[in-house]
């Protein structure tokens, strides 16, 4: 699962006064962007708890592991030329 494809994405957060405005999604989608240029596999490490866990799976990212009190996602594959929402080294 993990390995020398893997791109991580961490602790990706949006302070409450700018929440609900795009910049998630927008950091989100260029991480992912990037990661793909490099290379590597877009996942994220969260915890399951919070909101942005929901957000994550909203945007095409699954569960593949557990990693003590945090989740691994990542983000499912689509047919070449197919995009839309759930676009996912960390940076």
């Amino acid at each position: 699962m993990l390995n020398e494809r893997t791109g991580l994405i961490e602790f990706l957060m949006v302070g409450p006064e700018h929440r609900g405005r795009g910049y998630g999604s927008k950091l989100l989608d260029f991480a992912v962007r990037r990661l793909g240029e490099l290379g590597r596999e877009a996942h994220i490490v969260t915890f399951p708890h919070l909101k942005a866990y929901r957000y994550y799976l909203n945007r095409g990212f699954t569960r593949i592991m557990n990693y003590g009190e945090f989740v691994v996602l990542k983000r499912a594959q689509r047919p070449p030329g197919v995009e839309g929402k759930g676009k996912f080294i960390r940076l």
